[in-house]
C-alpha cells in the first residue's frame, strides 16, 4: 500500500460523498470492490475547465480532489474521477493499478497524440477487474471481471453491454450502442502500470500537447450514471449557431433532444447533474 495515500487519504469524507457509513468496516474483497465502484460511478463527470479562458492544469493530488469532488461536490474528467478512487481502493488494501488509454471514439487508432485517458485493474485472488467510472458519462458502473487473455463480453444488463478485444499488444474496450460495438479507448498488453509521478505528468500533457483532443478542443461533455440509465449533455462552444443536446438513457429507451440556448443548458445540467456551467464569456469560444 502506497504509504501518501494510506496517512492521507480522507476516507471518512469520501464514505459521505458516496452515501456510505463512516462506522461501516469495509475489508478489501470482491463484494466490497463492486460495492464502493459502483456508488463512485454516480460521481458527476464534466470537462469544463479544459474550455475556460484561463485554464490551467488541474492537480490531481488528494488534496486538490478532495476540495473539488468531495467538499465541492463538482465531480471531475477521467483523470480526476479514477485518481479519486484509485487512491480510495488503495487506502482501503486492494491490489489495484492505473494503466493509461487511448481514446478512439469509434475511430482508428492514431499513435501520435498522448494518451488522454486512464483506467483502473484490480487484483483479488488472481482475479481481475477492469475498471472506468471516468469515460464521459458512459462510466462503467461495476467492475468488469475479464480474463485479459481472450476476447469477452459482459452484460451488466438490458442496456449495458461490454466487451473486451484482446489482440496482441494490445486491448480495445468496446460498448454496446443501438445494436453495434462502439469503440471507447484501447490501451497496452501486458498493462503498462504507472506511478503517481507519471500520471500526474500524463494529466498535465492532455492540457498542455499541441495535438487535436476532442475533449480539450471540441466538446464539453457532463453527466453523470443514474440508478437506471444515465444522462449526458454535449456542448460545443465554438460552432456557430448554437449547438448542445442532452441524451438520456433509460433501460432500452435512448433520447436524445437539442437545447437551443445556453441558458437552458446551464440550467438543465445544473437541475440533472447539480454541476455548475459557467457563464458563456468565461469559455474558450474563437480559438
Amino acid at each position: 500500500m502506497q504509504e501518501s495515500a494510506k496517512t492521507e487519504f480522507p476516507l471518512a469524507d469520501y464514505f459521505r460523498l458516496l452515501g456510505i457509513p463512516e462506522n461501516l468496516s469495509l475489508q478489501p474483497s470482491v463484494e466490497t470492490l463492486y460495492f464502493v465502484v459502483n456508488k463512485h460511478a454516480f460521481i458527476s463527470y464534466q470537462n469544463i475547465h479544459f474550455h475556460l479562458k484561463d485554464r490551467k492544469s488541474q492537480p490531481i493530488s488528494i488534496q486538490a480532489l478532495k476540495e473539488k469532488m468531495i467538499d465541492r461536490e463538482e465531480g471531475g474528467m477521467c483523470y480526476e474521477n479514477l485518481e479519486l478512487l484509485y487512491q480510495a481502493l488503495i487506502h482501503m488494501g486492494f491490489n489495484v493499478i492505473r494503466t493509461p488509454a487511448f481514446n478512439l471514439i469509434n475511430a482508428e487508432y492514431n499513435p501520435i497524440p498522448p494518451s488522454s485517458h486512464l483506467v483502473l485493474i484490480a487484483t483479488i485472488d488472481r482475479r481481475q477487474f477492469f475498471i472506468d467510472t471516468g469515460f464521459g458519462y458512459n462510466g462503467v458502473r461495476y467492475p468488469l471481471e475479464f480474463t485479459f487473455d481472450k476476447t469477452e463480453e459482459i452484460a451488466l444488463n438490458s442496456y449495458e453491454k461490454y466487451k473486451l478485444i484482446c489482440n496482441e499488444d494490445h486491448y480495445v474496450f468496446c460498448m454496446l450502442i443501438k445494436d453495434q460495438w462502439f469503440t471507447l479507448h484501447r490501451f497496452s498488453r501486458p498493462f503498462n502500470v504507472i506511478d503517481d509521478a507519471t500520471n500526474a505528468e500524463n494529466c498535465r500533457i492532455v492540457l498542455e500537447t499541441p495535438h487535436f483532443l476532442a475533449t480539450r478542443d471540441k466538446y464539453i461533455k457532463i453527466g453523470k450514471v443514474k440508478q437506471e440509465g444515465r444522462v449526458g449533455f454535449h456542448y460545443e462552444p465554438k460552432v456557430r449557431p448554437f449547438f448542445a443536446w442532452r441524451m438520456d438513457v433509460n433501460k432500452e429507451k435512448t433520447t436524445k433532444t437539442e437545447i437551443h440556448d445556453y441558458k437552458t443548458l446551464q440550467e438543465s445540467v445544473k437541475n440533472e447533474v447539480g454541476v455548475v456551467l459557467p457563464d458563456q464569456e468565461l469559455l474558450r469560444l474563437d480559438d
